[in-house]
């Protein structure tokens, strides 16, 4: 299973996103028999650093991770691991690499914070997408969301005219472990931070039994 995460617009917490859900289903879903990898195409190679890290910084083992440097060695990966979990962390452009990963993907998962900005990326990507002539489903995670917001009908309103786009239901609160721990090469799992829980719920959504 490929899971990519993508948006156009740089900024929205793609990285951030992928790093702990990673551990999150590394933790959930990692057997002797099924492996959970990172690849990282993002041209900025956050997690890869971020990998480096964990082993540097916390004597921590690094997870399995791949940096394709153009779509050949993409498909090889994918390939390589088709019985596998894989986390895809693309860059915040519209580059061919990412539009292989995105059409790959079994589930895409579209990180969204809550500003004009965003939303107006969003609608460019959800354009991005239809322009790709396929059937790809986006599922929208909102992030940064600050624990008093509970109106999120603008976002909604911008979704609601793509059948193929959806809004989950679990959300990522503010916080600053999303980032701090990454400093370390840690995840939230890593330090039982209370944001496992709002992970573990993007996982038992984007992942069915």
């Amino acid at each position: 299973m490929i899971y990519t995460i993508a948006h156009t617009k740089g900024g929205s917490k793609k990285s951030t996103t992928a790093w702990h859900l990673l551990h999150g289903i590394i933790k959930k879903y990692q057997t002797k028999d099924t492996k959970v990898i990172l690849v990282d195409i993002d041209a900025q190679k956050t997690l890869t650093i971020v990998n480096k890290l964990r082993v540097s910084e916390s004597n921590l083992e690094a997870v399995t991770a791949y940096q394709p440097q153009n779509i050949a060695e993409l498909l090889e990966i994918f390939e390589k691991h088709s019985k596998d979990i894989i986390i895809c962390d693309t860059g915040g452009f519209d580059k061919d690499i990412n539009r292989v990963a995105i059409s790959k993907a079994d589930k895409v998962i579209v990180p969204l914070m809550a500003t004009i900005h965003d939303m107006l990326g969003l609608s460019m990507f959800q354009s991005i997408i239809k322009g790709m002539n396929e059937n790809i489903k986006i599922n929208v995670l909102l992030t940064g969301v600050h624990h008093k917001t509970s109106n999120f009908e603008n976002i909604k309103e911008i979704i609601q005219d793509n059948p193929n786009a959806t809004l989950l239901n679990s959300k990522i609160l503010s916080k600053n472990s999303n980032f701090k721990t990454m400093e370390k090469g840690l995840s939230v799992y890593d330090t039982k931070d209370e944001l496992c829980e709002r992970y573990d719920g993007v996982i038992d959504e984007i992942i069915k039994p």
